[in-house]
């Protein structure tokens, strides 16, 4: 029996020592681990005050929802992938251009922006520079089609653009029904609204849920016993997962893609209809204005590395091109031009080229090096 106890007791001390070696050393954890513990390079905790400082530099506009502020110089750091400096120009833009004539306006979200890039790096700067064209970037992180419509009204038409290029993600359908909920909500600030937290369920916890929570929370060695089993969070419809793309890997957000694929939910239905509503009258606000009009589809991390995930992840997510096939063809029913990068940044993708940042969901410089090569031809078809 002393002889048991001693074991027992030993058998603890090792569980101890290896549970404050994984605290004290979170980066003998593997990547997923870390995700979803919120720990290491790869947690979002590491980032909080790189998003902090992100959050301060928009404020309210009363069409768009917000815009970022004027004469901005900032060097953002922090974030687990990547540190980037912000210039915008009086009206709170990311692109030199405050006047016309300008060839091309480029009109988009945050793919567009260049979220985690320096400007030079974004693509419409890479365009300027590959088609020798004056090129305006009039992308706003965060932006959906409504926001776009507002900013092309208000700035990307008085810079008398030859070509509009409306840049399309696969969120954007979210995006236009969160604005819609915005603007009946009364809030001012469509930024402060959208970091709101929603209200908790208020459904008591039983027993077993509050037991692993408590465990996730507090005991490393559970979460990295799942992991090893593919359990919880590491199963099929669990963590994000990580993929291999030549030396580099590179974290997949399942399942935000397979809600923005989801077209029998409601929200994303009727994000749909709004976004072809604003893709339509932004077409027609630019012809109106003289400038043509032509689409970019801006493919996911998800899209372009699909194919190296396991198939039982694949088939839980669902189809993830869907978005982007859907606005293709909505496109070609419509007469309006359009450009959809996908099948070239998954053919890079298969060729192990890593596009994207490491656990951000944004293209990289090669990223956007990639879509500019692609997208020069494109434009020149318009501005000959």
């Amino acid at each position: 029996m002393r002889r048991l106890g001693w074991l027992v007791g030993l058998g603890v001390l090792a569980g101890a020592a290896a549970e404050a070696l994984l605290h004290a050393a979170p980066q003998v954890l593997p990547a997923a681990v870390q995700a979803a513990l919120g720990v290491g390079p790869y947690g979002w905790r590491s980032s909080r005050g790189f998003y902090e400082a992100w959050h301060a530099l928009a404020t309210p506009d009363p069409l768009a929802g917000y815009r970022y502020l004027s004469h901005l110089d900032v060097l953002l750091s922090g974030h687990a992938d990547f540190s980037y400096r912000v210039r915008t120009n009086g009206r709170g833009l990311r692109t030199p251009h405050e006047h016309g004539p300008v060839d091309v306006a480029a009109i988009g979200d945050s793919f567009t922006f260049g979220y985690g890039v320096d400007e030079a790096d974004a693509w419409p700067a890479r365009l300027a520079g590959l088609a020798g064209l004056k090129v305006a970037n009039l992308g706003v992180s965060g932006y959906g089609p409504q926001s776009e419509l507002a900013l092309l009204r208000s700035d990307g038409l008085a810079l008398q653009p030859r070509l509009v290029l409306w840049q399309f993600f696969a969120n954007d359908c979210e995006d236009a029904s969160l604005f819609a909920r915005w603007q009946q909500s009364g809030q001012p600030d469509l930024y402060r609204w959208l970091r709101q937290t929603p209200a908790a369920a208020g459904r008591p916890d039983l027993a077993a849920d509050w037991l692993r929570g408590w465990l996730h929370r507090h005991a490393r060695s559970y979460e990295l016993t799942k992991h090893a089993l593919g359990v919880g969070g590491y199963g099929a419809r669990g963590y994000q997962p990580w993929v291999r793309v030549g030396r580099a890997a590179g974290q997949l957000d399942l399942a935000s893609a397979a809600r923005w694929a989801d077209f029998t939910n409601a929200e994303i239905s009727q994000g749909w209809q709004l976004a072809c509503a604003c893709l339509l009258e932004a077409r027609r606000a630019a012809e109106a204005a003289g400038a043509r009009f032509a689409v970019l589809l801006a493919p996911s991390k998800e899209e372009t590395y699909w194919d190296r995930l396991p198939p039982r992840r694949a088939e839980a997510a669902g189809d993830v091109r869907s978005p982007s096939r859907r606005m293709a063809a909505f496109c070609r029913q419509q007469g309006i031009p359009c450009l959809d990068l996908g099948p070239i940044f998954a053919s890079a993708g298969r060729a192990g080229q890593m596009l994207y940042f490491a656990t951000d969901v944004h293209w990289n410089p090669a990223g956007h090096a990639l879509a500019a090569r692609q997208i020069a031809p494109f434009a020149r078809t318009f501005l000959a």
